[in-house]
């Protein structure tokens, strides 16, 4: 995945109705979409809709809350992908951490999920990145999202994007989620139980911070083990 003209390669995607094994996207020249091709035809003008996820990598007005290269992708990625025509939003948590100054937040959205078998309220609120322009919704949750502590912060914030994505709480149904490191690691895995055909990239920034917790994290987010080959390897 290359911000800067390069081509994008993502697998099973659709195309025109149809899956592919291999999308080949390049930016074209225009500012509202893509050209694309691809083994057998051809597709123009590909509107490519993408929610980028991490923690911690928001730059909002004077305050950066970001660790090292994976802030760096933060910043630069969404408002490249943005001036290639896709439409692109980011989630992060709304930390106690985070100062939006002069930012003006509008409350967009609220709903319930089950975490640890206790019910928690989730509301979203939405910020414009002062730099980019892209859409930033942050989810706030007094329990786990003020402090970030793992792995419950992350796993319950997995689990809210995946519902926010499942009931369409903000109007966008991504074609594609990027996650960043093992904080979204799971959104794959929630993604899958729930059959969703929503597409997902995975991007390690760097190997060393591996969010090793107890498999009872499962437990918490309601799925079994049991039924992952993944987690049984």
């Amino acid at each position: 995945l290359v911000a800067d003209g390069k081509a994008f390669c993502f697998p099973l995607i659709k195309a025109a109705g149809d899956v592919v094994d291999r999308l080949e996207l390049k930016f074209a020249h225009q500012r509202h979409g893509f050209s694309a091709s691809f083994s057998g035809g051809a597709v123009d003008h590909v509107r490519l809709r993408l929610v980028e996820l991490g923690q911690l990598v928001l730059e909002i007005g004077a305050v950066e809350v970001e660790i090292g290269g994976l802030g760096d992708v933060a910043r630069s990625l969404p408002f490249a992908l943005k001036e290639s025509g896709v439409d692109i939003r980011n989630i992060i948590p709304f930390y106690n951490a985070l100062k939006l100054g002069r930012n003006k937040k509008t409350k967009v959205g609220k709903f319930d999920i089950k975490y640890a078998g206790k019910n928690e309220k989730v509301e979203i609120y939405q910020v414009l990145n002062p730099l980019s322009r892209v859409p930033v919704y942050l989810l706030k949750n007094k329990t786990y999202c003020d402090i970030a502590k793992s792995p419950d912060t992350f796993a319950f914030f997995d689990k809210a994007v995946v519902e926010i994505v499942k009931k369409n709480h903000l109007s966008f149904i991504p074609d594609i989620i990027h996650c960043n490191d093992h904080h979204t690691g799971l959104i794959p895995l929630l993604l899958r139980a729930m059959k969703s055909s929503v597409k997902t990239i995975l991007t390690i920034h760097n190997l060393s911070y591996q969010g090793r917790s107890s498999i009872q994290v499962l437990e918490k987010l309601n799925i079994s083990h049991l039924k992952s080959k993944i987690m049984n390897w």
